[in-house]
């Protein structure tokens, strides 16, 4: 599955600091699966 980021359109702050949590989710999500992919590669002979 590929790693993908979700749309923002915040309309004050509170939506922004919503919007910056959504997205750190995201982000470590996407971390996850490189590090999966990482280590089953490394793994291999």
């Amino acid at each position: 599955m590929p790693c993908t980021l979700p749309a923002t359109s915040p309309l004050n702050n509170g939506d922004q600091f919503t919007d910056q949590d959504r997205v750190e989710t995201a982000w470590a999500e996407c971390a996850g699966q490189v590090d999966m992919v990482f280590n089953h590669q490394q793994a291999a002979p």
